[in-house]
């Protein structure tokens, strides 16, 4: 039995050759309808997939700053600490967070959590009042695909289950994905002066799964409810 991936999934909505007709469709395309699907997709629904995956999941025992994971390319969906929920705040915020005399401050009974654009290397998740040994902290993250991921070879599912996606949200992908492809051919079609009735043609084709892409969000966002 043939693999299932997004790639054979995506030419039964557009054709075959959309792999040679828009450029760079793969893996630029996809990855940018994952990420979207991540953004779309509401947290409470991530949060029961990312112990099941490969790269995404979360980050437990956190007893000093220099514990937390970086936030390059990651979704932070939750941080806690010592079991109760951090608010995020801006890294503008940070100052008053810290200081005792504020009555802004973070305290064990209402942490905060921050992203430092400023750290050394990549930007750091910072958690206010810095975790102890006692009082230690979570983060549950995922990851965006960001390049070398296997379009092309792995089974859909497989691909879903290492991102750490719930298979609900596949024809999503799909849907975004190919009006993507579509505003893609769109643009090739107006540079190459194609006449009126393709044009006419990849528009409603592209309404057509936009409507559906519509739906789709909706039916995630009721998962939730």
């Amino acid at each position: 039995m043939a693999v299932v991936t997004l790639v054979a999934l995506l030419k039964n909505l557009v054709g075959d050759d959309f792999t040679t007709d828009v450029t760079n469709a793969v893996p630029e395309l996809l990855e940018t309808a994952l990420r979207d699907a991540i953004d779309i997709i509401p947290d409470e629904l991530l949060l029961k997939y990312t112990s099941k995956s490969g790269v995404n999941g979360f980050v437990t025992g956190i007893t000093t700053a220099g514990d937390t994971p970086d936030a390059m390319n990651k979704k932070i969906l939750k941080v806690t600490r010592n079991t109760r929920t951090c608010k995020e705040i801006s890294e503008a915020q940070a100052t008053q967070a810290s200081d005792s005399a504020s009555m802004f401050v973070a305290t064990n009974y209402s942490p905060n959590w921050y992203i430092d654009h400023a750290a050394v290397g990549n930007p750091k998740i910072v958690i206010l009042p810095t975790p102890t040994d006692t009082e230690s902290a979570r983060v549950d993250f995922i990851m965006y695909p960001h390049g070398g991921t296997d379009y092309d070879d792995s089974a859909y599912d497989v691909l879903f289950n290492f991102l750490g996606l719930p298979q609900e949200a596949i024809n999503l992908v799909l849907y975004k994905a190919a009006v993507n492809i579509l505003d893609a051919r769109i643009s090739n079609a107006i540079q190459d002066d194609e006449d009126n009735e393709m044009l006419s043609m990849l528009g409603a084709q592209k309404q057509a799964f936009g409507d559906i892409l519509k739906f789709e969000v909706s039916k995630l966002t009721k998962v939730t409810e």
